[in-house]
């Protein structure tokens, strides 16, 4: 698990590491709506956005599984995401 709150500097970080295979689980504070955008597209190649949380604009949580426990455990992608005004939104769209 890697869990990152370092108020605007997640983006850095995240692109420092050497690897992200052995890392199940990525949580993050983001602090601007293109971090976020930026560190969704660095992460979808080997993970799925598991939940986002905005709290207000361009500040939110974030948590990303990785496709390699996905494949171990479909049943974490095969139910729909539910908002909080309980709208189903489908994970295997993009």
């Amino acid at each position: 698990i890697l869990k990152i709150d370092t108020e605007g500097c997640e983006v850095s970080i995240l692109k420092a590491l050497s690897s992200l295979d052995k890392i199940g689980y990525v949580f993050f504070e983001y602090h601007s709506e293109n971090d976020r955008m930026e560190l969704d597209k660095f992460l979808t190649e080997k993970f799925y956005l598991f939940f986002c949380n905005i709290h207000r604009p361009h500040r939110g949580t974030c948590g990303y599984v990785s496709k390699r426990i996905t494949g171990q455990f479909p049943e974490l992608i095969e139910e729909p995401i539910r908002t909080r005004n309980e709208e189903s939104c489908d994970r295997t769209k993009k």
